[in-house]
């Protein structure tokens, strides 16, 4: 069993993953500009995960790990402050709003 120590793309936490029932990654990018690019794994059974790292990186870690060296295990994770969850809070509730700006009662 091959686990690699990834990262969730948007919350920045720590996630342990079982490369052995990987089906298929692929990069993924937002179109409009609101989300870091991440990549897409997803699993033999159907299910996905989103993580920050890029094809390149997982598949050094891969061949890595194929090649005998160990990851890093020292996997204590930056917990965010405060102020990071209320932007990140404040963000989400902004930005996730559909608009119509076509309608005349308009809510800004």
């Amino acid at each position: 069993m091959r686990f690699l120590k990834l990262t969730f793309a948007g919350k920045n936490t720590a996630t342990i993953v079982n490369m052995d029932s990987v089906r298929t990654m692929y990069r993924i990018t937002d179109h409009t500009g609101r989300y870091e690019p991440s990549t897409k794994i997803v699993y033999k059974d159907g299910e996905f995960l989103n993580v920050a790292e890029d094809l390149q990186t997982i598949l050094k870690l891969i061949n890595n790990f194929n090649a005998g060296h160990e990851q890093d295990t020292d996997w204590e994770e930056d917990v965010p402050t405060v102020e990071q969850k209320l932007e990140t809070s404040y963000r989400r509730r902004t930005y996730s709003k559909e608009r119509n700006f076509n309608s005349i009662n308009q809510d800004f």
